[in-house]
């Protein structure tokens, strides 16, 4: 068991999830533990290592990836988890740097808002002063937990058009239903 998975810094935990997820951020995970285990490097200098490869990960993500991804299908179900949306699309049509479309019978995509790593802080970054620095659907909501205006509000969907002008994903990724 990797006793490293975890962040030094109070990042949200699904942002080293997704990095050290990936094939990439697995090998680098066993590694630093093989090195931690046989006493070669200290605990501590191993977490800084993951936490900097978030770091640059985002920072990676975020100046040279230049692909445009157009996507097209019908979105069955999307969610905002710890800052990280979900978003599940059927019969998708996907097509990179406008080469020939793909055709995908489900889609899961999983983006976060770009400020959560990597970025300095600022006013406009500051999710406690602004909370649309990381859910850009976010409306100032003066409801009751126990009323009925509570489970209005629950049942009800953001529009097609307000989805469409927010989806910009990281990466200069855009998203078009």
């Amino acid at each position: 068991m990797n006793t490293l998975s975890k962040p030094v810094k109070p990042l949200p935990l699904a942002i080293s999830e997704l990095y050290r997820g990936s094939s990439m951020g697995r090998t680098l995970i066993d590694a630093v533990d093989e090195l931690v285990i046989a006493g070669k490097i200290p605990p501590a200098l191993a977490a800084k290592v993951l936490q900097h490869f978030d770091e640059q990960m985002a920072k990676v993500l975020r100046e040279q990836v230049g692909s445009h991804v157009n996507l097209k299908g019908t979105m069955k179900r999307f969610n905002n988890i710890s800052d990280v949306w979900l978003w599940n699309v059927e019969d998708a049509l996907i097509s990179v740097d406008r080469q020939k479309p793909m055709r995908v019978d489900r889609l899961k995509i999983v983006a976060m808002a770009s400020k959560v790593v990597g970025r300095p802080a600022s006013p406009e970054n500051d999710s406690e002063k602004n909370p649309r620095a990381i859910d850009p659907f976010f409306r100032k909501r003066r409801i009751k937990k126990n009323g009925v205006e509570w489970k209005k509000a629950q049942k009800k969907l953001v529009k097609k058009e307000e989805l469409e002008k927010n989806s910009k994903l990281e990466a200069g990724m855009e998203l078009e239903l």
